[in-house]
């Protein structure tokens, strides 16, 4: 996933460790689901990229 979208698998592990802090996503073995859309568009929104 880090190459596809131009990154480190580092700087993904840790992004997506901190959404699982907030409770936005749940991180599983072999999955990760999103817990709340609203928080999760709400961050997307402050994108340096969008």
């Amino acid at each position: 996933m880090a190459d596809h979208i131009g990154t480190t698998s580092r700087h993904v592990n840790r992004l997506l460790t901190m959404l699982a802090n907030e409770g936005i996503i749940e991180r599983s073995k072999n999955s990760i689901s999103i817990k709340t859309g609203k928080k999760l568009k709400r961050l997307a929104s402050r994108s340096i990229y969008a």
